[in-house]
Parts: structure tokens; sequence; C-alpha cells
């Protein structure tokens, strides 16, 4: 097998793909050695075979092999930087989020204090994501020797890369408060307020408010001073009243309509472009009413009617209050979280 797989041809590579999808309970760890060095120079164009790769990877998250799983991961995002992702990684990202989560945690650990902003990224869409339920930590930093410093900057690196999923970067910077004795716990507990309280002051506070709440932590402190450093921010600005110059006039208030009827027209368009369901079902147009009617002809070879009531549904998503002020510095913040390094 080490011979054949020396000639690195790109139908050598979807045999092995295609081996690790069949036969990997019969892989001994040397032939999977073999087989997971030769695919890491599968072309990303190859989808076949990467798609065998991604499922074969999934099946050995599930046997417990999940660490050589995660090398191969980091080698293969890091040789591929701007053409592979969990995306096309998406079976193997499931089987790390559901079935090995300690595995998925200590890897966005190992991934974030690395500086790597690829790696950073694709842990961020994996952990991230657009799941209902936030993603929480509960890794033990101890067990990585962290310095202060380090510490502060695997913080920051949870701030800059969770930013939008403010839950899931609270819970890291808790774990992380957790492993830190020193006076550098006070300057990381104040980035649960700043930025995130302070952008995120609805479901984030009820969460951090509920973990005060909750059993003995080192951390609470830190939280308990966040919250109690928002609730008076917010009294602050409450205190102002009504500034009736700083509402926007009726031609803004136009201008936003129109711009958010035709974000909004453009996200519709391109989700129905991408839909599976869309290419089976025929599309109607209500002009008026509350309800649909169509006619549809039966065995008996008769026309009939069918009507249909419609229905609502909603959804919500907490956007970050500084970005509506100063997004621009919103923006900057953020990329100076991301792209900072270590300092030695």
């Amino acid at each position: 097998m080490s011979k054949a797989v020396e000639l690195y041809g790109e139908r050598v590579l979807h045999h092995c793909a295609s081996a690790l999808f069949s036969h990997r309970e019969h892989l001994s760890d040397a032939m999977l050695e073999v087989l997971l060095e030769a695919l890491e120079d599968v072309k990303p164009s190859n989808h076949g075979s990467i798609k065998s790769v991604d499922v074969g990877l999934s099946q050995l998250v599930k046997m417990g092999k999940g660490q050589r799983v995660s090398e191969f991961l980091e080698a293969i995002f890091q040789a591929n930087p701007d053409t592979l992702s969990f995306k096309q990684f998406d079976s193997v990202g499931h089987a790390l989020t559901t079935k090995d989560r300690a595995l998925a945690e200590d890897m966005a650990v190992r991934w974030l204090m690395s500086g790597n902003q690829e790696l950073a990224s694709h842990m961020s869409s994996l952990l991230g994501g657009s799941a209902r339920e936030p993603t929480i930590f509960e890794v033990d930093i101890s067990t990585y020797a962290l310095s202060d410093n380090e510490a502060l900057f695997l913080a920051r690196k949870a701030v800059g890369w969770f930013f939008f999923h403010p839950i899931t970067a609270a819970s890291l910077i808790i774990c992380v408060l957790r492993s830190v004795k020193s006076a550098m716990a006070e300057t990381i507990g104040d980035l649960l307020f700043e930025p995130l309280l302070l952008n995120y002051s609805g479901e984030l506070r009820d969460h951090l408010s509920a973990r005060v709440k909750g059993p003995k932590d080192r951390a609470k402190p830190h939280i308990h001073r966040a919250v109690a450093k928002l609730d008076a921010y917010l009294d602050d600005l409450r205190a102002v009243g009504f500034v009736k110059e700083l509402e926007p006039s009726e031609r803004e208030r136009l201008i936003e309509r129109k711009q958010q009827s035709e974000r909004m027209r453009q996200i519709q368009k391109q989700a129905e472009q991408s839909s599976v369901l869309m290419s089976l079902i025929s599309k109607s147009i209500i002009l008026h009413g509350n309800g649909s009617i169509s006619y549809q002809r039966g065995a008996d070879g008769k026309l009939h009617r069918h009507a249909m009531k419609m229905g609502g549904f909603s959804t919500s998503w907490e956007a970050p209050r500084l970005q509506a002020i100063d997004p621009f510095g919103v923006e900057m913040q953020l990329r100076q979280l991301r792209s900072e390094s270590l300092a030695a």
C-alpha cells in the first residue's frame, strides 16, 4: 500500500478515499496512517474523493480515533486555506459536535491559540454556526498550563471569532477565568462587559444572570461584576430620556426600509435558488387575502376545490448594539482581535 500511494495520482487518491469510506473497519492503524498521509494531498476539485474522505473521517470519530482526525483536518485546511472548510467536511463536523464534543472543544482551544486565522475561522463556523441552541464550552483550560498572557490571548480570540455568537464566546471566557488566579483575571473578566454585554444586553445578560444564581463557580465574581456594569450603563442611557433631535428623518427611514426590503429580497432569492424543495413544487404569488384556493382534478375527472389558510412563523436575532452606532469601530475591533499575535 505504501508503494502504491507513492504514485500520488488522482486515481490512486480516489481509491484511497474509497478505502477509507468503505473498508475503514478492516484497516489496521498502520494502514490507516498510510491512507491519511496520502489523502492530505487530495485536490479540493475532486468532490467525490472529498465526500468519501468526509464520511470516512466521521466514522473514525465514532470509532474513537478523533485525535488523528483532528490532525488530518488541521493539515488539509492549512494546505487548502481558500478552498476547503467544514462546508465540504460537514459529516465529520457533525460527528465532532455530537459524538465527541470534548475533542471539538480541544480543537477550538488549540486552533485559536495557534493564531492561524484560517483554522480559527473554520472553528468559528463549526461551533458558532446557525444552530438554535448556542454552543456552551465546558473545557478545562487548566490542562493546557497557559501563562497569564496566553490566557488573555485565548479570551480575546474567543471574543474575536465568536463575537456574533455571544453566549458561546462568554462560555469560553468563563472557562478561561476558572484557570486564572492572578490579577489578569480581572482584565479577562472585563471582556464579558466590553465588548460582549455592551453589544448584547438581552439573551446574553439572561444567560450570565442565570450562571450567577447557579452552582459555585470561580468565575462568578467576574460575571456578577460584568452584569452590574451593564445595568449601570443601561440606567445611564435611560436617564437621558428621549432626544427628539436624534430621531431619524422620514426620508432616512424610507431609505432604510427600501434597503432592508432589497436585502431581504436578495436573501430570499438566494435561498430559493439553493433549495431542493423549490425545484419540486410550483410557486404562486398571493396578491391579497389570508389563504389560497386551488383546484385539482380527481380520479372521477372532476375538479375539486382545495382551500388552505396561511399561517405564520417568526425568528429573532439580536444585532450588536454598537454596530448601529459605530459599525466601522466594531469591524476594526474584530479585525484586531482576530489578527493579533501572541506576544513573546
